[in-house]
């Protein structure tokens, strides 16, 4: 880990399959461009193709803020990596329920906020 200039951390080192990371871009998304397509393909496998195409949409569109580590603002709903606050996530809060946990999923996969 070291730091860059805007006080971000960055990792030199994949952390998913442990590799080193030779390109800045993907030093701080903390993951390669191989690993990231794995992960973002097993995110999408277990949703519908509807929910895939709007989670999309929604980081297309922007309507995605990080409001602290770990924590988004997704549209109007408070949503985290596992669980939401929308009818879908809060009622049935099982993976693959709610298209903003996708979206979250899928922005840190990517590599945050833009």
């Amino acid at each position: 880990m070291r730091s860059t200039r805007k006080g971000r951390t960055v990792s030199r080192n994949c952390r998913v399959c442990g590799r080193y990371l030779p390109s800045l871009a993907s030093q701080r998304r903390g993951v390669g461009p191989k690993c990231a397509r794995r992960e973002r393909q097993k995110f999408e496998s277990w949703y519908k193709p509807q929910q895939v195409a709007e989670a999309r949409d929604i980081r297309k569109h922007r309507q995605i803020k990080q409001v602290r580590p770990g924590v988004y603002k997704v549209k109007s709903y408070l949503t985290a990596r596992n669980t939401c606050t929308c009818p879908s996530g809060r009622y049935r809060p099982v993976f693959g329920s709610c298209k903003h946990t996708l979206a979250v999923q899928l922005e840190e996969v990517a590599g945050g906020t833009r």
